[in-house]
């Protein structure tokens, strides 16, 4: 079955979304698919239509349209820079965007124009250049960007039946009704938000309330209470806002019920804050990655969560540590998390290879440390490789350092990651100064310079200037050392 088979079956209970305002029944947002998808009867089964759209109700009319097409719906986040944005159009050989009028004035002159839909005129529907698909696939439902580790953001093509499995067993744990009243922080772009929160939504029958990532933490608390939120979904560093923002004054969020913090792991201090904030509700660390479709492991209202962990692992999921020579690690060793599951993706687009390296004998190497416990709760400690988590969003520093260099006035650079106590990770890079550059150079000069070339998530939070950059003893460079003088030269 395809995903919009699943969500608008009249078999299901009947959801709802508040978007500004306004709230859309099934049968609304059916009709307004049914409308979308006569626009777009040039559209033929296994296309793939590009949906760049920020948080709202005319996302989620999009995704129906384009699952009804039998066309696989390619997510690219609004904010992204135009050339990356166009590079993952050509990629995935797109033959059709959806936009909203305000973003389509940022692509090239060849995307203006196109059909509106109905009351929404700001939605655009243009051809794009992307070359004809060679072989036709219907059993794909999205593709997503992630970063990889060369700086190139790979293309994961996800299922139908892999993400209807995943949802279906999120729904298992999570236990949502038709009373409960989801609300959305972040972009719906992200796997987090897409799947495990917006279409698990849907299915449950249950009200979705949709809002700007943007909002201020007291704005969102503001709207929590104001419509009644039971469930929400956070990263931590959203949490430690929120509950900063719940300081400034009372608030009533004895309406939430469950807090569920993804992206990286929440830490211990924070958790326990977060449960005096949101004091009737319970906070749970859960654990995925785009690669395993995507939800892999979550604690429980019902279960005994340790803190630090990611609970247990969801219906229909296993879960393996193994170390350097490929053995499976005895409890509370650590080694490398491996991942088996009904919803990992069908591939990598354009690269099988990878796709191989990937996934080997039906297991998925997350290049994520960890271990498991005598109870099965599993712990992860970090990437064993240099990529860098922040917020969800996986930075290659990589990338970064290959953005900054291009300054006239960098000589070298090396960009790393620090941990506060509390939050997510810090992107710091470390400069040195060309020998002829002589004009101002400074972290506000990297900043602006920045901005026309990465993701505001990707532009480093410090940027400060060294006289070198620390090599190991074969005179490789080392984000190791790097990070180890930054935090002595911080005492």
């Amino acid at each position: 079955m395809r995903i919009d088979e699943v969500i608008l079956s009249p078999k299901e209970n009947p959801f709802s979304i508040l978007d500004k305002e306004e709230l859309y029944d099934k049968e609304r947002i059916k009709q307004e698919a049914e409308n979308l998808r006569v626009l777009l009867s040039d559209v033929n089964p296994g296309d793939r239509v590009a949906i760049i759209i920020d948080n709202s109700v005319e996302y989620i009319i999009s995704l129906m349209a384009v699952s009804s097409l039998q066309a696989t719906a390619v997510l690219i986040e609004p904010n992204t820079p135009v050339q990356a944005m166009l590079d993952y159009l050509e990629a995935a050989k797109v033959s059709f965007v959806i936009t909203t009028e305000k973003i389509n004035t940022r692509l090239p002159k060849k995307f203006i124009g196109g059909k509106s839909l109905g009351d929404t005129p700001y939605i655009q529907i243009s051809k794009s250049y992307g070359d004809k698909l060679e072989d036709v696939e219907t059993d794909e439902a999205f593709i997503l960007f992630s970063s990889g580790t060369t700086g190139v953001a790979k293309g994961i093509i996800l299922t139908h039946a892999a993400v209807i499995q995943n949802i279906s067993s999120i729904i298992a744990y999570m236990h949502p009704t038709p009373k409960d009243t989801f609300y959305i922080t972040r972009t719906m772009v992200y796997v987090s938000s897409l799947i495990g929160e917006v279409l698990v939504a849907l299915l449950a029958g249950s009200k979705l309330v949709i809002s700007n990532p943007k909002n201020s933490p007291r704005t969102t608390l503001s709207l929590i209470e104001k419509h009644k939120v039971t469930i929400i979904g956070v990263n931590p560093t959203i949490l430690n806002l929120l509950i900063k923002a719940s300081y400034l004054g009372t608030i009533d969020l004895s309406c939430v019920r469950s807090v569920y913090v993804s992206g990286s792991v929440a830490k211990k201090e924070i958790l326990m804050e977060a449960q005096k904030v949101f004091n009737t509700a319970g906070v749970f660390n859960v654990y995925g990655l785009t690669e395993a479709g995507f939800r892999v492991s979550a604690q429980r209202e019902d279960g005994f969560n340790e803190y630090g962990s990611v609970g247990v692992p969801i219906d229909g999921v296993q879960i393996k540590i193994s170390n350097d020579q490929g053995l499976e690690c005895a409890p509370l060793q650590s080694g490398e998390v491996y991942v088996k599951t009904p919803s990992v993706m069908k591939g990598y687009l354009n690269n099988s290879t990878l796709t191989k390296e990937k996934i080997v004998d039906g297991w998925l190497k997350t290049n994520d440390e960890g271990y498991v416990d005598e109870q099965g709760q599993l712990f992860v400690l970090g990437r064993k490789d240099d990529m860098i988590n922040r917020d969800g969003f996986n930075i290659d520093p990589l990338h970064i350092e290959n953005v900054i260099n291009k300054y006239e006035g960098v000589k070298e650079c090396i960009v790393f990651a620090t941990s506060d106590e509390k939050v997510e990770q810090k992107v710091i890079c470390a400069y040195v100064r060309s020998d002829s550059h002589s004009g101002e150079l400074n972290a506000k000069v990297i900043n602006q310079f920045c901005q026309s070339y990465l993701k505001q998530i990707e532009i480093p939070s410090i940027a400060i200037e060294w006289d070198y950059i620390p090599r190991t003893h074969t005179g490789k460079v080392s984000r190791y050392l790097a990070k180890e003088r930054y935090l002595k030269e911080r005492l």
